[in-house]
């Protein structure tokens, strides 16, 4: 066996060894087959039988729903809860018919059946409730018309005292009713029933026909609106509550009966799950095993074939990339190295235009330093002038003070105090330009509601101020997740922005928020009517030190950066329109959860 191994070529000894890999992985892959199918099985029963608790829950859920619209409607009555309670009960309906579909069992399907016999009797129930409370307010009505028509009868006779002690009566007694059929004390009825008996012997009405038939009228009324009551109470506390505790017995019974079917069938999967696990352990050493005895008795017989080919390897490490490659056209292990040495140098030349690569962001760096550079001269030329004219002040002041003059003295700190403003305003715009190159890596859900309501708490006086108003239309419907902090600051700069240069020959000025989502983004808009940015600047927009409207408000002029730099470091976009009714910037960003 050993001369005869011997004698083959590698490319024999490979295909010895995979067709003995092969055969092994037949059998082995054969017992995996018949296992994952018993296995196969066992899941689509225990799926089976899963779908049927879901479906069982699904009806519990909707019996849920079902109560809360029945005791809805029994203590508003509201009509719009009617079609809403026949809508769910259908829907139970049609939930137990797809349940009963997936029974498999005769006492599953009995007990999906006495389901639908019950809801059915509940349905039934619920239109008697719906009948009889309807007619508890035809009574209603009907008492208050006969009140009313009392009331007229005595007005027309004139208003004496004891028609007014009559009238008295009968207004009583309509509140009575209506305290009666909202706290269902019984002895409101009595008493109403008690003192229309006391009128119906009362000179007044005993002497005028009309009035004393209105009023017996009444008492039967009141008689009949308790007793409805008592009917229509009867109906949602015991008869409709015994069927739902009865829908839900059964209910309770037939998950119970599917989970204990369920129980045999899911150890047995996690049995043949088992089996399949050690199958496939098996199989893994099997073939660690063959590899490692393959591998190594190919190292023995290519050793010496691959001196030549790693002379060849060790001039290419050199840098020697001309020389010709031998073995080129060898289509064994020799001729495979060959073609790895051919890609070994392709890879050298590919290295040497990375490092062109590597120059070309050298000079992008210089580039960058050159702009760090002049953003240095201008910020110091900025820091520089206001430090200048305060300098100059102090020393105005100071001669005013030796002269008396108080008023001059008062003007130039006012302007010592605006100085004061811009550089710190300066200073602090550029802190934040700076913190915006900051990586921050946690992302946390962002409440929309919460940012907006922080930064109004900041800007609410500059809303004042310039008479705007903030429009609010969050219309996302995913959870969004992003760094709240530079989002924060994005949206505070812009709508400040917005309401700055507001324009104020407008009658209303507003600036508008919005949000969409946009697949795993979201978009979020501000937009204003206010003096827009002029065409001619429109390319200059997020550049630093750019001004549009001086003579309108004082800023660093690095806010549109710093709001750039953020967009970019959460890897967004920002776009925007603008003319001379207003300006709308339109911000994507990344859901970071997506």
């Amino acid at each position: 066996m050993r001369k005869f191994i011997g004698s083959l070529s590698i490319k024999n000894k490979i295909y010895l060894g995979v067709f003995s890999l092969l055969a092994a992985l037949l059998i082995v892959g054969g017992i995996s087959f018949t296992s994952l199918n018993v296995a196969l099985d066992g899941f689509r029963t225990y799926k089976s039988e899963s779908e049927k608790v879901i479906q069982t829950l699904n009806v519990d859920e909707s019996v849920t729903d079902l109560q809360r619209n029945i005791l809805f409607y029994t203590y508003t009555g509201h009509e719009s809860l009617i079609l809403s309670t026949n809508k769910t009960i259908d829907l139970v309906l049609r939930e137990i018919s797809n349940a009963s579909a997936l029974m498999n069992s005769d006492e599953e399907r009995q007990i999906v059946e006495r389901m639908n016999i019950n809801l059915e009797r509940y349905k039934e129930t619920f239109a008697s409730v719906v009948q009889e409370r309807e007619f508890r307010e035809e009574l209603v009505k009907s008492f208050d018309r006969k009140a009313e028509a009392i009331n007229s009868l005595l007005k027309s006779k004139g208003l004496s005292i004891e028609r007014q002690k009559v009238a008295f009566v009968v207004g009583l007694s309509q509140k009575n009713i209506y305290r009666y059929l909202q706290d269902l004390d019984y002895k409101l009825i009595e008493v109403s029933v008690k003192s229309l008996d006391q009128l119906l012997v009362n000179k007044i009405v005993r002497d005028n026909k009309e009035i004393k038939a209105l009023v017996k009228d009444l008492r039967s009324y009141a008689l009949q609106i308790s007793q409805s009551t008592r009917s229509y109470l009867y109906f949602v506390s015991v008869v409709m509550a015994r069927e739902v505790n009865e829908f839900s017995y059964l209910s309770e019974k037939l998950r119970a009966l599917i989970v204990k079917k369920a129980e045999p069938i899911g150890k047995k999967v996690e049995k043949t799950v088992g089996l399949s696990q050690k199958i496939t352990i098996s199989l893994v050493l099997l073939f660690a095993f063959a590899g490692g005895l393959f591998s190594w008795g190919i190292a023995r017989n290519v050793s010496v074939s691959l001196t030549m080919i790693t002379n060849t390897f060790m001039k290419l490490s050199e840098g020697n990339e001309d020389l010709e490659i031998p073995g080129g056209r060898r289509k064994d292990e020799i001729g495979i190295l060959s073609k790895a040495a051919n890609v070994f140098r392709e890879k050298n030349r590919e290295s040497r235009q990375l490092v062109k690569k590597l120059d070309t962001s050298q000079k992008q760096l210089q580039q960058s330093n050159e702009e760090l550079s002049q953003f240095a001269y201008r910020t110091s030329h900025d820091l520089k002038a206001p430090l200048i004219s305060i300098n100059g002040l102090a020393k105005v002041i100071s001669e005013d003070v030796d002269d008396g003059d108080l008023e001059e003295v008062k003007e130039n700190a006012l302007k010592i105090s605006q100085n004061a403003s811009k550089l710190e305003n300066l200073v602090m715009d550029i802190l934040n330009l700076s913190r915006a190159d900051v990586s921050v890596k946690n992302h946390e859900e962002i409440n929309f509601d919460e940012v907006i309501k922080e930064i109004m708490d900041r800007l609410d006086w500059l809303f004042e101020e310039n008479q705007a108003k903030l429009l609010v239309e969050i219309n996302h419907m995913n959870s969004f997740y992003s760094q709240r902090t530079r989002l924060t600051q994005v949206v505070e700069n812009l709508i400040s922005n917005a309401v700055k240069y507001s324009d104020s020959e407008k009658s209303e000025k507003y600036v508008k928020i919005s949000t969409v989502d946009r697949k795993n983004n979201i978009e979020i808009q501000i937009e204003d009517n206010g003096l827009g940015i002029p065409l001619e600047h429109q390319g200059k927009v997020f550049k630093m030190f750019e001004r549009f409207h001086p003579q309108v408000t004082f800023g660093s002029g690095l806010g549109m950066s710093i709001v750039k730099k953020h967009i970019d470091r959460m890897d967004g976009e920002i776009t925007f329109e603008s003319s001379s009714e207003g300006t709308r910037f339109t911000i994507l960003l990344p859901n970071k959860s997506a």
